[in-house]
């Protein structure tokens, strides 16, 4: 590999270097000569930044992350493999092995929400990718299974003598488990009755906001409209006409807010144009279009239009990128940005969050927040959608 580098410096060819200093490195790992290898993974990172190239920037940073993982440095592999992440989140080559390191790092730093995250990011990617393997992996792990419900069978028969004693704890066992059935089946029906009585008081609110936004649109919007235009064009009444325009602007907007008119073109175009108002909110939309419930689209709507407000306001953030993703059965909403971030374990969800989870939880979705002190947050949520 040596003869490699000093080769692709010769040549001047960027990329052969950085192959070879990244195989360099892997080879000081394996030695467990893990400065060496450091500074040969610090030196293809060096290029790779100048070189621009996202991908290969996310690999070495991954293969990094794992160095400091083998010195135990958790903390330090917690950022090197973070960085990793936020150049590709998406491919098993390079999100599938900076999720698992992700994970490893956050239990052995007793993070367990973390590492439980990243552990369930590792398996979608995996499952993506790899599907063989994992069948594979399945196979084996029912055949170890079986072995082990076989020697447990011999264990249970040289024991026999202790049946009775078994046969008691079993019997207090179900009661235990019957009882906590009942409960759960109580609670879940107390859950449908909030769920029932959630999805009428939000049909109810669409209904009341249409016929407010129309309200104000026909009723008053065409009342001071009619004022401006008898108001005389004189230099006394120009304030007047100001202040008219205004109130008039101000109608707009609330009735705006209230059921946004593109709305009714779909959620894409709420969406879009929701975005096109902030020079920092970016939309990106992947998947095929095509109509879903009108409630739902209102619930997703209100979700991003309070995720991003919460965004501009609190988070500092630079860029927030806001993303919906429509498949045959699912339908997703992404907002991520690069602000403060807090502690999903220690804040108070405030009325605003309440409200996502209230209407996400009325249409049987789920949502899932994951936030870094310093380094942003991303907010998913999901919704199951019925064939057409």
């Amino acid at each position: 590999m040596q003869s490699a580098l000093t080769m692709s410096k010769e040549t001047g060819n960027k990329f052969m270097e950085m192959a070879a200093l990244v195989a360099l490195s892997s080879q000081f790992s394996e030695k467990y000569e893990y400065s060496k290898a450091l500074q040969y993974s610090e030196e293809a990172l060096q290029i790779g930044e100048k070189t621009g190239s996202i991908r290969e920037i996310g690999n070495i940073l991954s293969a990094m992350s794992e160095i400091y993982l083998k010195m135990k440095n958790y903390r330090e592999c917690e950022a090197v493999a973070f960085k990793a992440w936020l150049a590709d989140s998406v491919s098993y080559e390079i999100g599938g092995p900076t999720a698992q390191i992700l994970a490893i790092a956050y239990i052995h730093l007793g993070e367990k929400n973390k590492a439980e995250y990243f552990l369930r990011k590792y398996y979608e990617i995996a499952n993506k990718g790899n599907e063989k393997s994992l069948h594979e992996s399945l196979a084996n792990m029912e055949v170890k299974y079986e072995t082990e419900k076989k020697e447990l069978r011999i264990l249970s028969l040289e024991k026999e003598r202790q049946l009775y004693s078994w046969l008691a704890i079993a019997g207090i066992l179900l009661l235990l488990v019957t009882s906590m059935v009942l409960l759960q089946k109580i609670k879940s029906e107390q859950r449908k009755r909030q769920l029932v009585a959630a999805k009428a008081v939000q049909e109810g609110e669409i209904g009341e906001r249409e016929r407010l936004a129309s309200e104000l649109h026909d009723r008053l919007g065409g009342t001071l409209s009619a004022t401006k235009s008898e108001v005389n064009n004189t230099k006394e009444i120009a304030v007047v006409n100001k202040k008219l325009d205004e109130c008039i602007e101000e109608v707009r907007r609330i009735t705006h807010n209230l059921m946004p008119l593109s709305l009714h073109l779909g959620l894409r175009a709420a969406l879009e144009d929701f975005a096109a108002q902030f020079p920092n909110v970016y939309f990106h939309f992947s998947g095929k279009e095509r109509e879903i419930n009108k409630r739902l689209e209102f619930v997703m709507y209100c979700c991003a239009n309070e995720l991003i407000t919460n965004s501009i306001r609190h988070s500092k953030a630079e860029h927030i990128n806001l993303q919906l993703i429509q498949e045959e059965n699912r339908i997703a909403l992404t907002v991520q940005d690069d602000g403060c971030g807090f502690d999903t374990e220690t804040v108070q969800k405030g009325i605003g969050l309440n409200n996502i989870y209230n209407r996400v939880a009325s249409c049987n979705g789920k949502i899932e927040i994951a936030s870094y002190t310093g380094r942003g947050t991303e907010t998913t949520i999901e919704f199951k959608l019925r064939n057409a």
